[in-house]
């Protein structure tokens, strides 16, 4: 359809602009620190917001739904991922521009480094996004087979630098497996992502006195691929496993007990795309001693999904 390919090309174009960010904060040097790069950086972001803001309204006035909606307490609320990674990059990237703290103090090279890590992050993450998100409007997501490795070893490589800033790290397994599975590989990478994210923020939360470990591993399970993501945090109380009320439907009880900025809300889409590539997300957790979460795909190429870009 026209309107398909024309919001595939949007999403296409922005996340050339996105990459352009990457390249931008990646000359960025936190021990001699330049105010005009770093002030580029951020109107990079704030051009990379206002043309996702296009986007959306284009979409809202041909009636697409928004495959990556944010849902909070089991409601879809009127924002969406990529908009909120793109608005969390922007801010990183502002505050590059900030050599010195509100007591005039000069901030630190660790300080500005930290905040390069994570405008980073939050690029590499909207402009794989938005990839993702062009290639599902244009059709082509589901073309083609994927190797789940080397997706893994890219989010291993690209999330360590995150961890290191905390104190924890990536422990990676991955299978020399022949058989390839069926993924969009940027919204695989895009889900991986996320989930080390949340053991991130399960880390944290727990406080260890030993060092945090994240575990990425994937293997066969009979006729199925298994992507797993495990951690040493806190852990997930038993209610929030099932029933209506769950951390996979949405609600985001995580958030409400430990106050963490943006806990629950990507589940829900992180298993949403999981069952349209004809998988299934899946969660169990002991706690008080880290959760897994395990990403289960039928081996082989995946029949094409039934995914509805209008509106109901």
């Amino acid at each position: 359809m026209k309107e398909t390919a024309s919001a595939a090309k949007s999403f296409l174009k922005l996340s050339e602009k996105l990459r352009a960010c990457q390249r931008n904060i990646s000359k960025f040097n936190p021990n001699y620190p330049d105010v005009k790069k770093a002030q580029k950086i951020a109107q990079f972001a704030k051009e990379a917001q206002a043309q996702h803001e296009k986007l959306i309204d284009e979409m809202q006035a041909q009636n697409f739904a928004h495959p990556l909606n944010l849902v909070a307490d089991n409601e879809v609320v009127a924002r969406h991922m990529l908009g909120d990674t793109i608005a969390q990059f922007q801010g990183f990237a502002e505050k590059l521009g900030v050599l010195k703290t509100s007591l005039g103090v000069l901030r630190t090279k660790e300080a500005l480094q930290r905040d390069k890590t994570r405008a980073l992050d939050c690029a590499r993450l909207a402009h794989r996004m938005a990839s993702g998100l062009s290639k599902l409007f244009s059709g082509s997501a589901f073309q083609g087979n994927i190797s789940i490795g080397e997706v893994l070893r890219q989010v291993k490589e690209d999330q360590q630098g995150k961890l290191d800033l905390d104190g924890s790290t990536v422990s990676l397994q991955v299978n020399p497996i022949q058989e390839k599975a069926s993924f969009e590989p940027n919204l695989l990478y895009w889900s991986v992502s996320e989930l080390v994210g949340n053991s991130l923020k399960s880390l944290l939360v727990a406080k260890l006195e030993s060092k945090g470990v994240v575990s990425v591993k994937n293997y066969l399970k009979g006729k199925e691929h298994v992507i797993e993501v495990s951690d040493n945090g806190v852990g997930i109380k038993p209610e929030l496993l099932e029933g209506e009320k769950n951390i996979l439907s949405g609600y985001r009880g995580f958030f409400h007990e430990h106050n963490i900025l943006s806990s629950g809300k990507i589940l829900p889409n992180i298993k949403r795309v999981v069952e349209q590539h004809g998988g299934r997300l899946e969660v169990e957790s002991k706690y008080g001693h880290g959760a897994t979460f395990r990403i289960i795909l039928p081996k082989g190429k995946a029949s094409k999904p039934n995914w509805s870009l209008r509106k109901k």
